[in-house]
């Protein structure tokens, strides 16, 4: 039986359902934990005050891949509990702002609306797993939610239209009903929180989002001050995502400065600040932190130390710091694997050195957010994304964040990562003025990189929402100072991490545990273990070519 166009996209949407939520429960976007598909399978608060918000629930459309996963009950507002079904949430919201916010002016500036728009009133439908990723002025809601919703309030009576926001709770309900539906041609919303791991290859290869450069000049000064937009939502030379915040999540150094201390070494930070801190340093500072205090011939104390796993590994994290990029693309726009490049094997030969020849690294125990190693102060330095850096703040050590330090073939700090943005959907019924709306509605930051006003005005208001606050409790930096030089350190170089959206097997098992793991624990030679999945790997990725 011959399978025609439609049916093999259907088919190769099918398989990448799986492929894609199973890839990025290694590697997901880190940002919030209401937010993340690894933490956050249901809303565990309110999803706004009942005066400001009406919501209800309805049944939500039968999975393609026959099954889902929902926990016994969700709460997905004040008072009201959901029956284990599929279920999602639509949230209308009403014309009213709340009082503090009301004296604050709003701006759109209208840099890629063209023209007068006028939707008729029409409703746009933004669509999301997590509510924090809605505009809201809900109580405790951050003051970027707080400036898109005055954003969106004003676009909604200059544009006629109204906003309406659906909520799946469950991440793999909500990433089956994207594509159960698209596939039927309903449209799932305008607006689609996604991600990478998501949307490359599966939602662009199955013309469920629209490609932006269309309308929008993603060339342009003001975009070009947010490099996570610009290469969050880039798939073969083309952009697909639209994010309103400049900061993002990728790998980074923790490092107990009382070790540093201790040993009498430069702390990190000075080291970045002088732009020291590259592998040479690195190994230096791991070596004379790795010590034996009691002549038993057993490490006491390790240099440094990361998790087991695709995501996690300190291989994948030492490859991000050489500017690798897993995955590269040839002149027709099919994905090449780039392990075999001379940049990805001296970082597979960085890390077997680190661990069979050097004997500094340990890989760590405990929980993603709480290393055990490091936190009981037994190790220098943790790799792992900053989001989980807050744990390791609230125990009381001298923790501090770092950017990965420089490879040898890169002359800026690097990294990667997965990517959270919005997309604008296909079957929108005017995708151009929702794409130029939405884009304005989100723009946070002038054409210098400054926080626009209304934004400066609500940070203001909520000083302890700061990522280096003292009054904030799930404060990410311990010093401002941090936040700049671990931040900004990295924002000209990073990269969206693309192998995520593929079948599980290829990161989990191909890569990871035939190519990462044995070269980490010296079983395998770098050539050895790239030359024997090679073939392996780029038969897969040709399957999605």
């Amino acid at each position: 039986m011959k399978t025609g166009k439609s049916g093999r996209s259907i088919l190769r949407a099918a398989a990448l359902i799986i492929a894609a939520t199973l890839s990025i429960s290694v590697l997901g976007a880190c940002e919030k934990d209401e937010d993340s598909p690894q933490t956050s399978p249901t809303v565990s608060k309110t999803v706004d005050t009942a005066a400001k918000t009406t919501a209800k629930a309805v049944s939500q459309t039968a999975a393609v891949s026959g099954k889902t996963e929902v926990d016994a009950s969700q709460t997905v507002s004040a008072g009201t509990t959901v029956a284990a079904a599929p279920t999602e949430v639509i949230i209308v919201d009403d014309d009213e702002i709340k009082e503090e916010y009301k004296e604050i002016e709003v701006d759109l500036g209208s840099s890629f609306v063209v023209g007068d728009y006028d939707l008729g009133g029409k409703t746009i439908v933004m669509g999301a797993w997590g509510e924090t990723s809605f505009p809201s002025d809900a109580e405790g809601a951050s003051p970027d939610r707080v400036a898109r919703y005055l954003r969106v309030k004003e676009a909604e009576k200059k544009y006629n239209f109204k906003m309406e926001y659906r909520l799946i709770p469950n991440f793999n309900q909500y990433r089956d009903a994207i594509i159960s539906e698209s596939l039927a041609g309903i449209k799932f919303a305008d607006v689609l929180r996604t991600q990478s791991g998501l949307a490359f290859p599966t939602h662009v290869s199955n013309n469920m989002i629209v490609e932006l450069d269309k309308y929008i000049d993603f060339d342009s000064k003001i975009i070009q001050q947010n490099q996570y937009m610009v290469q969050g939502g880039l798939w073969r030379g083309k952009h697909y995502g639209i994010y309103p915040t400049m900061e993002y999540c990728y790998p980074r150094v923790f490092y107990n400065k009382a070790i540093l201390d201790r040993e009498g070494l430069t702390d990190i930070l000075d080291l970045v600040e002088t732009d020291q801190w590259n592998w040479v340093t690195f190994l230096d500072t791991a070596v004379k932190t790795t010590k034996d205090f009691n002549g038993d011939g057993l490490t006491d104390q390790w240099g440094v130390s990361a998790l087991t796993g695709y995501g996690s590994s300190i291989v994948t994290q030492i490859m991000y710091s050489n500017g690798v990029s897993f995955l590269t693309f040839d002149e027709s726009g099919r994905a090449i694997c780039n392990l075999d490049s001379p940049p990805a094997r001296r970082a597979l030969q960085f890390v077997s050195d680190l661990n069979n020849i050097h004997k500094v690294y340990t890989q760590d125990t405990g929980s993603i957010g709480a290393p055990q190693k490091y936190m009981n102060g037994f190790v220098t330095m943790y790799l792992n994304a900053p989001w989980y850096h807050r744990d390791s703040i609230k125990s009381g050590m001298q923790t501090f964040l770092a950017p990965l330090p420089k490879g040898p073939d890169t002359e800026i700090f690097s990294s990667s990562y997965s990517s959270n943005f919005e997309s604008i959907m296909t079957l929108s019924e005017n995708p151009e003025a929702v794409a130029r709306i939405w884009m304005d509605v989100s723009l946070l930051w002038d054409e210098d990189g400054n926080k626009i006003k209304e934004y400066e005005e609500l940070m203001a208001i909520f000083p302890y929402d700061w990522s280096w606050s003292p009054s904030n409790p799930n404060r990410t930096y311990t010093t401002e100072r941090e936040h700049k030089l671990s931040w900004l350190a990295l924002v000209p170089l990073w990269r969206t991490e693309y192998l995520n959206g593929y079948p599980s097997t290829l990161t989990n098992t191909t890569v990871y545990a035939n190519i990462f793991a044995p070269v980490l624990n010296g079983t395998k030679s770098v050539g050895q273990a790239i030359e024997e999945q090679l073939s392996n790997i780029q038969g897969v990725l040709d399957q999605y070519n």
